[in-house]
């Protein structure tokens, strides 16, 4: 049994599958409502927030298993 998940646009009754709800998105919202919602959205979302980086300390990493600011994810990717 495949999960449903509800429109994020408020008032939209819609439930739908993964697939079917990005179709019904596509398909049945302007562009414009789904930016402004989106952007209501955004502070709720956990990639918004700016954690510290595991390898230097400063602030500005992207929450995740292992979180890196910019300049040592690069550093990383940089290293042999």
């Amino acid at each position: 049994m495949t999960d449903l998940l509800r429109c994020p646009i408020e008032d939209c009754p819609t439930e739908a599958d993964e697939v079917d709800l990005y179709d019904h998105l596509a398909d049945e919202h302007e562009r414009s409502e789904l930016v402004d919602r989106l952007v209501a959205l955004a502070p709720d979302l956990p990639y918004h927030r700016a954690v510290e980086c595991e390898k230097c300390g400063t602030y500005g990493a992207r929450p995740g298993d292992h979180p890196l600011c910019a300049d040592c994810e690069a550093e990383i990717r940089l290293s042999p």
